[in-house]
This record gives C-alpha cells, structure tokens and sequence, in this order.
C-alpha cells in the first residue's frame, strides 16, 4: 500500500511538472555593427589599457575620416577637452561643429554628445532636448535592430537622465548587459564599474579583458 502511495506522488509530481527542469540560457544577439565595436573596443584598449593616447588620438581621427564624419563623437571629445593637448575656444567650436555634422546623419553617440555641449556654441545649433531625444530615438532604433553601439548610447543616457527620459539605472543596466553580450568593451567597462554585486563587477572585468582591454585584466 505504501509502495503505491509513494508511486502515486512520484507520478503526479512528474505529470504537474515538479521536476526540476534544466534552465536554458539564450544564446546573445549578433551584433550588426561588428567593424565598429573592434574600432571602439581598440580606442578603448588605447585610452583605458595601455595609455597610449597619441595613437589613440589618430585613431579616433581615422574612425571619423573613414565613416565620412559620421562617427566622429570621440575625435570631438578630444578637441573639446584641454587634458589632451586642445580646448581652447577654436578647438571646442570644432568639437561642436564635428558632432552636429555626425549628429545630422543620424549618429545616436553625437547626438548624445553634442546634447550636453550644444549651449556652448558660439552659434546656435539648437536645443540640447532636442539632441537628446534624437539620441534615444536613434539609439532605442538600433538597439532594437541589434547594433551595440546603439545599446552603449541607452546605456548611457538612462545612467544619468534628462528631461522626459528619467534616470532608470536598472534599464540603463540592462542595455549595457546587451552590448557587452555583444562584445562591446566599452559596455563592459561601464557594468564593472557600475555593478551591483562583486560577482557582477567581476565578470565584467573579465569580459573586457578577453576583449582586448588591458587594464581589466588586472
């Protein structure tokens, strides 16, 4: 009678689904953009890992002539910023001038970039608003179509926030997981210094450094 009662609960448990059932991970998405995420993950391995800012001052400026200006969002960062040998006024009108033209052709980094300089320029380019909310279209656009970079610009954008867009640090961690599931280093980065748990930031260090970025290898 035992027997049978024990049989019994090992059958209903089977038909009810009790068993443990293995957890399948889904693979992560291919990136559209994979030439652009070797050239951001070289610059980052340039500026983050080895410090060899010269050469990455060139590459930036070869990633913007090969893209006919439309990624030039890292070139303009160095002309705006007086640490990297520029800054002064003539070069951070160029920054400017560089990430409205990049902006224009509908790239989500400049766009995001230029939304926090705009009111520096010594002309009018427009309202910063309106730059950021072109930013988030453009990105939430790409990241849907799985184009990394893209994602990075959410991730970014959510981390901080401005004006409709409130900041979501869970969603803006969510779209940085999708990048770096799409080795983009640069995303990587962001989560191992942004990571909510040590295993988080672990992994991430991790990540970046099979990802070519020196100084996550440590």
């Amino acid at each position: 009678m035992r027997i049978m009662v024990f049989l019994c609960i090992m059958f209903s448990c089977f038909i009810m689904g009790c068993a443990k059932k293995e957890v399948i991970k889904a693979p992560p998405p291919e990136a559209k953009d994979t030439k652009r995420i070797e050239s951001y993950n070289k610059l980052d391995n340039l500026k983050e890992g080895v410090w060899r800012v010269d050469e990455w001052k060139e590459t930036a400026k070869k990633i913007c002539q090969d893209s006919k200006e439309r990624d030039c969002s890292v070139l303009a960062e160095i002309y705006h910023d007086r640490f990297y040998g520029y800054g002064s006024r003539g070069d951070r009108q160029k920054a400017i001038q560089m990430l409205v033209k990049s902006c224009s052709l509908n790239d989500s980094k400049s766009c995001l970039k230029l939304s926090s300089l705009a009111d520096q320029s010594d002309y009018p380019v427009g309202e910063s608003e309106t730059f950021f909310k072109k930013a988030h279209d453009l990105g939430l656009k790409g990241c849907n179509a799985n184009y990394a970079l893209d994602c990075h610009v959410l991730a970014l954008l959510y981390f901080e926030g401005h004006g409709e867009f409130e900041r979501d640090r869970a969603k803006s961690k969510e779209y940085a997981h999708k990048a770096c599931d799409m080795k983009h280093a640069g995303s990587c980065i962001f989560i191992g210094i942004n990571g909510d748990t040590h295993e988080e930031v672990l992994e991430a260090h991790k990540r970046a450094c099979a990802l070519g970025i020196k100084a996550m290898c440590k």
